[in-house]
């Protein structure tokens, strides 16, 4: 071939590179364009499936492992359930290395203050409005629990008081002693059955009746302290209540 020829055929096979490069450069691009990244639980089994959303779970809430594996133990000294594991034992569950059973499931739950179903949804994490969505409401969900538990804990506050309230009146009974705890207290469980009185005859109370109020509460004060004296002591009380100053 003359070099002129040569020199045509070398051109003629750059062209032919150039365009072939061209045409895996925009399949490259189509490809990418068109991948489709695999499903976060794309071949999950259902244990996998529930590791999986309890990290998610824990993540979204906040939680470490620590304080999933402290709940359990304060949980199982409060006989909720028999369960105990380590962090390093719910480190191993979210990695799928350890199996786990409906007992610890359940406990897990409880820990976290969500339901359990939550650990078998099948969306995916890559899914940024659902995962938004889902962590709302499982915030909200331990809120409620979290309500749930503070007005268990207040009735039991408020039960526990008036059982010691009760424990003081009767002692103050025993010995005659009324210090101003003491009429304090009768001060206040005669202006509630007023109150109570009130709500009783009328959905709307008048709160200008006020020397109503004074005169029904030392009524009450006077004959509970008289009975918890007499019941006691077997004795009247050796000074009546006649007057509750912080009814004034």
């Amino acid at each position: 071939m003359t070099p002129d020829e040569l020199d045509a055929l070398a051109a003629e096979r750059e062209d032919e590179a150039h365009m072939s490069m061209q045409l895996v450069h925009e399949e490259g691009e189509r490809r990418q364009t068109d991948y489709d990244p695999p499903h976060p639980l794309d071949g999950l089994d259902t244990e996998r499936l529930a590791s999986f959303n309890l990290k998610q779970i824990r993540t979204a809430l906040g939680v470490s492992q620590q304080q999933i594996a402290d709940k359990l133990t304060e949980h199982r000294a409060a006989g909720h359930h028999d369960v105990k594991l380590s962090q390093t034992q719910i480190a191993k569950i979210e990695r799928a290395e350890r199996p786990w059973r409906l007992n610890e499931l359940v406990a897990i739950a409880d820990a976290l203050g969500v339901q359990i179903d939550e650990f078998f949804a099948g969306q995916a994490a890559s899914n940024d409005a659902h995962l938004l969505v889902r962590t709302a409401k499982l915030k909200y969900q331990r809120a409620q629990a979290n309500e749930e538990d503070a007005r268990d804990a207040l009735k039991a506050a408020v039960r526990a008081t008036y059982e010691a309230e009760n424990a003081l009146l009767r002692a103050a009974a025993k010995h005659q002693v009324r210090d101003d705890e003491v009429l304090k207290i009768l001060s206040l469980r005669g202006s509630r059955s007023w109150w109570a009185k009130v709500a009783r005859e009328s959905p709307m109370p008048d709160r200008t009746r006020d020397d109503e109020r004074v005169e029904h509460a030392l009524t009450y004060a006077a004959e509970e302290w008289d009975r918890l004296t007499r019941e006691e002591t077997g004795k009247p009380p050796e000074k009546p209540i006649s007057d509750l100053p912080f009814l004034r």
